[in-house]
């Protein structure tokens, strides 16, 4: 009985507070309707006048009906408190029976609930350690993987260098060759390949290397200058 004036009570004051913020709206929109025609106003102010009277008379109606509530509650309250100051003295050695009953019965559920606790911590523990384990392997798997990402580069990077170093070496080799070759037909055919020319004019003679020999470089051009004309000669 108690709990459903409790219940009535504390519907009421929701209601009572629906009311107040519903007063609190009107009236916010009265300052909104400032700004238009002067009939219209006043009739919506006289309307909304008529409004909050009515909710004011609704709020002290459903204030009066939580005062009584609350009255008929405390007066409710101080029954029980009451019959079970009554009972309490009459069942003393039942209360007592019953509490060394419940005590057994709370020993073993304590007891239970251990045992339960206990369980789950040790399968928390179980599962914690299972999810450390396969968060290690992950990380060695990412190692791994990184490892043979960087393994498989470098192997490139190395094959690719490689390839570099041998092309270069065979370019070195087939370019030593090619002067060895040189180098052994210049020793062969230089005494036949070279021959002078040889010019004269009146003032005086030079001679210059064949510009049509295939040998015909800085180191085996000779030439003969002109010598110089000397005054009255």
């Amino acid at each position: 009985m108690m709990d459903e004036w409790i219940v009535k009570r504390n519907n009421l004051q929701g209601k009572n507070e629906l009311l107040e913020e519903r007063e609190k709206i009107i009236t916010s929109e009265v300052g909104n309707e400032l700004g238009r025609d002067a009939q219209a106003l006043d009739d919506k102010i006289e309307m909304i006048t008529s409004e909050i009277v009515y909710i004011n008379a609704k709020i002290e109606m459903i204030t009066s009906e939580i005062a009584y509530i609350n009255a008929k509650i405390h007066s409710l309250q101080s029954n029980i408190a009451a019959e079970q100051g009554e009972k309490s003295a009459e069942n003393s050695k039942e209360s007592k029976d019953k509490s060394r009953k419940n005590s057994i019965k709370y020993a073993i559920l304590e007891s239970f609930f251990k045992d339960i606790i206990d369980l789950r911590i040790r399968d928390w523990s179980r599962q914690m350690t299972l999810e450390l384990q396969e968060k290690i392997i992950m990380e060695l798997r990412k190692t791994l993987l990184a490892m043979r990402i960087a393994a498989v580069l470098t192997t490139s990077e190395y094959k690719k260098k490689n390839r570099e170093l041998e092309e270069a070496l065979r370019l070195d080799q087939a370019y030593a060759e090619v002067e060895a070759e040189i180098s052994g037909t210049s020793d062969q055919t230089g005494s036949l390949t070279r021959y002078n020319l040889c010019f004269f004019d009146d003032d005086a003679a030079y001679f210059s290397s064949s510009p049509l020999s295939t040998m015909n470089t800085g180191n085996n051009r000779v030439n003969f200058s002109r010598p110089p004309i000397l005054p009255g000669g």
